[in-house]
């Protein structure tokens, strides 16, 4: 019988033997996909982050964030310029795409929750559970903050980014 997987190919993403025995406690906590799907992000439970090449499966840069909790949320922008990552504790941080060198971090206050838009500038972001915030990847601004009673499960933006769309644990849905 026939195997019709898309690839034979196994991916290694560590070199050394010190590296290889420590994976019994690093575990693989997000995954990414960037738009134009050539690319791969790889985000670990030891803080770790790893760009791979899709194509030809080749890692192409491991980075590390500050502080080494596990990695909840991963986004790259539509240009393939930052890098977005999040850890559970709330950290936030924009990395380069391509050299991995961190740009700056901020803090939401918990375990975050990425939604994207179509507008490739705009990245929703959950932060507790009563607060959406709004931010220009471009300029790594926050542009809007809502605040709310009720605990929010998910937001996404419109696709010309014109309005907003979330669903609450109260099981309303509001724009």
């Amino acid at each position: 019988m026939d195997s019709h997987s898309v690839s034979k190919a196994s991916l290694e993403l560590f070199s050394s033997p010190k590296e290889i025995h420590s994976l019994d406690q690093i575990t693989l906590t997000a995954i990414f996909v960037t738009n134009c799907g050539n690319f791969g992000l790889l985000g670990f439970s030891n803080g770790g982050i790893s760009k791979i090449n899709l194509q030809s499966g080749l890692h192409q840069i491991s980075f590390q964030m500050q502080q080494s909790f596990p990695i909840v949320a991963l986004h790259a922008d539509a240009y393939n310029k930052k890098i977005l990552v999040a850890n559970s504790q709330g950290l936030i941080s924009f990395f380069q795409f391509h050299s991995g060198l961190s740009l700056s971090f901020f803090t939401v206050g918990s375990c975050p929750h990425f939604s994207n838009s179509k507008f490739p500038h705009f990245l929703c972001i959950l932060g507790f559970s009563t607060f959406i915030h709004i931010w220009d990847l471009s300029k790594e601004k926050l542009i809007r903050c809502f605040a709310t009673s009720i605990p929010v499960l998910d937001s996404c933006l419109s696709s010309d980014s014109r309005f907003l769309f979330a669903s609450f644990n109260d099981s309303t849905f509001r724009i």
